[in-house]
């Protein structure tokens, strides 16, 4: 059974009201998120039919 698994932001701004805010308030979420990001890429390469969708790679609609 084919598994699209679509992964959205965790809400939490640190840094608004600059032209690097979207980017840095990935790069923060990303960091504290390390461990969970690292399981779902491992379940996406460990399952053929597991596609994993991260934050930041554009809308998707469901």
């Amino acid at each position: 059974v084919p598994v699209d698994l679509v992964i959205d932001h965790s809400v939490q701004v640190d840094l608004a009201r600059s032209e690097n805010a979207v980017k840095a308030n990935m790069e923060l979420e990303f960091q504290r998120n390390k461990e969970r990001f690292g399981f779902l890429k491992w379940g996406s390469n460990a399952f053929r039919n597991m596609l994993v969708v991260p934050p930041g790679s554009g809308i998707v609609h469901q």
